[in-house]
């Protein structure tokens, strides 16, 4: 049986403003900001923690001009056991992610398609209302690009017989280097 996504969830941009454009998009799809920094800022305009994000792009060294557009398509699905077998489904095919991450109100695998686009399949760990109250909390200011996990170790745990809530469990208390996890994750998803 295949596994799909339940939803196409958000669009991440790269932008050279991200905080003017989340503004912008706030104003034309009637949404607020949930995030702001000068890396990145997300919206919503309903349930969901966020729709639309931009990323900050460095300048496009051989033509000087700024990368903006698409940054990756993010899937979601329902369980996390749903997004592993969809990993194990891929990895059969030698499809891996270039990156695992839990970014705290999800866990999220991140692959590239044969031109270089990314997609992201995710699986939410906790409700919207609290995913939106960790998003604009302390936890998320002190490390809001999360970090990087083995999707591996996700199946084996599961095999072990651990609980979605323990498979999904976020580590607030683990010491993240924020900007080498951010940079890296960038490299890889660029």
């Amino acid at each position: 049986m295949t596994t799909k996504p339940a939803r196409l969830s958000h669009v991440v941009l790269h932008s050279t403003n991200p905080s003017g454009l989340m503004q912008w998009y706030c104003n034309v799809l009637g949404g607020e900001m949930v995030f702001d920094s000068p890396f990145f800022s997300f919206m919503t305009y309903d349930e969901e923690h966020h729709r639309v994000a931009a990323m900050l792009s460095a300048a496009d060294a051989s033509t000087k001009t700024p990368g903006t557009g698409l940054m990756h398509l993010a899937f979601g699905f329902d369980t996390a056991g749903d997004l592993l077998d969809h990993y194990l489904r891929l990895r059969t095919d030698t499809v891996t992610p270039a990156t695992a991450v839990h970014h705290g109100p999800t866990i999220s695998f991140y692959y590239k398609d044969p031109e270089g686009n990314v997609l992201e399949f995710f699986v939410d760990t906790m409700p919207p209302a609290d995913a939106t109250a960790f998003l604009t909390g302390p936890l998320y200011a002190k490390n809001p690009v999360g970090y990087e996990i083995d999707p591996d170790d996700m199946v084996a745990a599961r095999a072990d017989g651990r609980s979605e809530a323990e498979i999904m469990a976020f580590d607030s208390d683990r010491e993240v280097d924020v900007m080498a996890v951010l940079s890296k994750q960038m490299e890889l998803l660029s």
